[in-house]
């Protein structure tokens, strides 16, 4: 597992703080997603992507998670009878906002720890899934997160407390853990991440267990558990490596190494990645 927030960048490297250093915004030109895929991922996603009639408007809404764009994402009301799965004590930390053409977005909402990944969240995030492959309109998910990042991984308070359990209950729950986050490997349509700002340990890793990823060029995608003496989790032995080859997922893997958006495309893990509108340009 990956830290929270405060750990998230390994050890050696500064703390990864919510900030404005993630304000990346998509282009202008927000081209389909078939367009993209067709260009930049395998011939195999490609294929299965020009399929789908729903390609071009979650690309759109893609984009505009990846990028923070608020003005693209809500400007249209939830459908309030799922735009939620709250926990009984009442804290939010999965969002889903349905749109037009069979479009849900999903967004894991805890943006004051870079959105780190906790139990309760975990379950929100299976309730959430479990809602969504049961509804027969639903052609496409796109995954984001919420504030300046896509999530920073696991939370410290979460894996702090592991430290005094037995490595059997270890292992049980950890298991537990990121079963309910891999639920997304059940829902019936494609998923797509789209990932702005960190994307660290967990965090990464469940943008690769996504259908397709899109980024920012200047997003920090790092599988960061070797620099904190764990085993990497979340599938990323499994993921990483059909998507990146054996050389890149190992390098991943081994250093732990951060990389931005346009390496991560060059690699082959996310099918495109933009750059941020100049701070000089105002948004239109």
């Amino acid at each position: 597992m990956s830290s929270s927030a405060d750990s998230a960048a390994g050890p050696g490297r500064a703390p990864l703080a919510a900030s404005s250093a993630y304000n990346d915004e998509p282009p202008t030109d927000t081209a389909p997603l078939v367009a993209a895929v067709a260009q930049e991922a395998t011939p195999d996603e490609a294929a299965a992507a020009a399929t789908k009639p729903h390609a071009k408007p979650a690309a759109k809404l893609a984009h505009s998670a990846a990028a923070g764009d608020a003005a693209a994402v809500r400007t249209k009301p939830a459908d309030t009878s799922d735009s939620a799965a709250t926990s009984a004590e009442g804290e939010q930390t999965v969002v889903v906002e349905r749109r037009e053409g069979g479009i849900a977005l999903v967004k894991l909402n805890r943006p004051s720890s870079l959105n780190a990944m906790t139990v309760r969240m975990g379950e929100q995030f299976l309730s959430a899934m479990q809602s969504l492959s049961a509804d027969p309109s639903l052609r496409v998910v796109v995954l984001t997160g919420e504030g300046t990042a896509f999530s920073a991984g696991g939370d410290l308070d979460f894996l702090l407390a592991r430290c005094d359990s037995a490595a059997y209950d270890n292992s049980r729950e950890m298991r537990g853990f990121y079963a309910r986050f891999l639920s997304l490997l059940q829902l019936p349509v494609p998923i797509i991440a789209a990932i702005h700002g960190p994307a660290i340990g967990a965090g990464a890793c469940v943008a690769a267990a996504c259908d397709l990823r899109v980024a920012a060029k200047t997003t920090d995608i790092g599988f960061t558990f070797s620099k904190l003496g764990l085993h990497p989790g979340m599938g990323a032995t499994h993921t990483l490596p059909r998507l990146v080859g054996m050389q890149h997922a190992a390098r991943l893997l081994l250093t732990g190494d951060i990389i931005k958006g346009e390496k991560a495309a060059q690699m082959g893990l996310v099918a495109s990645w933009w750059s941020p509108r100049p701070t000089c340009c105002p948004r239109r």
